[in-house]
């Protein structure tokens, strides 16, 4: 995922990983102020079927993208 902050503060977001197995799993990203992050599924969850919840901890808005290349 690509994980923008367009605000002035550092926001969480946590992203809970939909598996296939039902083997889901959460874990959590800062993102500094007005600055991007990039989060590689692969790294997280490999050679199954997955799809992502993203959330911000406080429910600050923040923008995000799955890349897939």
């Amino acid at each position: 995922y690509l994980l923008a902050n367009p605000l002035n503060e550092t926001i969480t977001v946590d992203i809970e990983f939909l598996v296939e197995s039902g083997a889901n799993r959460t874990v959590s990203f800062t993102v500094p102020p007005r600055k991007r992050e990039t989060v590689r599924v692969n790294d997280w969850v490999s050679n199954v079927g997955v799809s992502g919840v993203l959330r911000e901890r406080t429910g600050k808005s923040f923008g995000a993208e799955r890349a897939m290349y």
